[in-house]
């Protein structure tokens, strides 16, 4: 399934670049109007027998069968759904057959998703999520330094709730004695507020999970 985020004036625009992307069967999900513009999130499916080609052999290939089998009971394993794990580990098993594992399920992913480019100048703050170990601090502070100038700055934030050293991370990474944090998710969603009170976002840190 591809989804993604559309954007238009007006509603009638925003459904005009969705059915002119993803045509007459795409499924919209959600619909949201804001001052000024309209955002649409729509999804479709994709046809796995145009984008990858079936084996030719009569019998199915034995590495095309383990990578399949390897990322189905993977994915089966962390909970996924149902319908997730079979997309993706038929994308993975054609594209990235006799690869490791991981690299299967990357480009099994990158074979049904597709995302935006992210805006160089955001017009809101950007919050990052994710589990441990999958580079959200140091997205963070890339993010904040890349993207900042003196007319757009850019501050980062750390929102290390359970005192896990997030926030040291992100200062040293920064290259900073210190950087702003939050302590509770009252104190950032305070900290959002303020920050949209002077014109300033900023690109949080959050918890893992």
């Amino acid at each position: 399934m591809k989804m993604k985020m559309f954007v238009g004036r007006t509603e009638e625009e925003a459904m005009a670049l969705v059915r002119a992307e993803m045509g007459p069967d795409a499924v919209i999900l959600s619909t949201r109007d804001e001052e000024g513009r309209v955002e649409i999130r729509a999804a479709v499916e994709r046809n796995f027998g145009q984008k990858f080609a079936a084996p030719k052999f009569a019998e199915p290939r034995p590495v095309y069968d383990e990578t399949r089998s390897t990322l189905a009971s993977t994915l089966r394993w962390h909970g996924a759904p149902d319908g997730f794990v079979h997309m993706v580990s038929e994308a993975g098993s054609r594209l990235g057959a006799g690869m490791e594992a991981v690299n299967s399920l990357t480009v099994g992913i990158e074979g049904l998703i597709t995302f935006n480019p992210l805006n160089p100048r955001p017009s809101k703050s950007l919050l990052l999520v994710g589990p441990q170990g999958s580079g959200k601090t140091t997205a963070v502070a890339k993010l904040a330094t890349l993207l900042s100038d003196r007319k757009h700055p850019l501050e980062a934030v750390s929102a290390d709730f359970d005192s896990s050293g997030q926030t040291a991370r992100l200062a040293a990474l920064m290259l900073k004695p210190s950087v702003t944090f939050a302590l509770s998710p009252d104190h950032l969603v305070k900290l959002v507020r303020d920050a949209d009170d002077r014109g300033q976002k900023l690109v949080i840190d959050c918890p893992s999970f």
